[in-house]
């Protein structure tokens, strides 16, 4: 599977005078063991580089991450503030898709929503989105890697060719 923020808009600071310094993490997430990693039989959580000052980070940040069989883990996308103030980072927004919707052969490209981190104070509480993510998810099958690398390997062997024909 590869995943590709894009970019972000419309992100909105914990301090209404300070500008963001933006950075993303993604990977697959627990919420009982935080980001997951071999142990669990996935890839490790990706960070992208922090943004200065910027409530709209174009970060173009791709990963390829490795899912063995079905998935029923959550991917989880978060957006963090690298504060001098608290001497760390803040979660800004996040977005999570569930396993499920992991269907191997699905790809998304489109303006998600992201959600805030604080929790609405009653479960029929809707908060608005803390900002929009641009996001591109594609997943390749054994059959289209394989398919790459033949190719490859076929557009290899004529570029061989021609340069022994050149020299000849």
């Amino acid at each position: 599977m590869t995943v590709k923020v894009r970019e972000a808009r419309g992100l909105l600071s914990k301090e209404a005078s300070s500008s963001l310094n933006p950075f993303c993490i993604m990977g697959f997430y627990s919420k009982e063991l935080g980001w997951l990693g071999k142990e669990q039989g996935v890839s490790e959580h990706k960070i992208s580089n922090v943004l200065k000052k910027t409530d709209s980070p174009f970060w173009n940040f791709e990963q390829k991450f490795k899912i063995k069989g079905e998935c029923s883990l959550e991917f989880r996308i978060e957006v963090r503030n690298k504060s001098k103030m608290s001497f760390g980072d803040d979660l800004v927004a996040f977005a999570s898709f569930p396993g499920e919707k992991f269907q191997h052969s699905l790809s998304f490209e489109d303006w998600i929503p992201l959600n805030q981190p604080e929790s609405p104070s009653s479960p029929d509480q809707k908060l608005p989105p803390a900002g929009e993510l641009f996001l591109t998810i594609a997943f390749r099958s054994g059959n289209d890697i394989a398919a790459d690398k033949v190719e490859k390997n076929s557009l290899k062997e004529q570029q061989m060719l021609e340069r022994s024909k050149k020299r000849n």
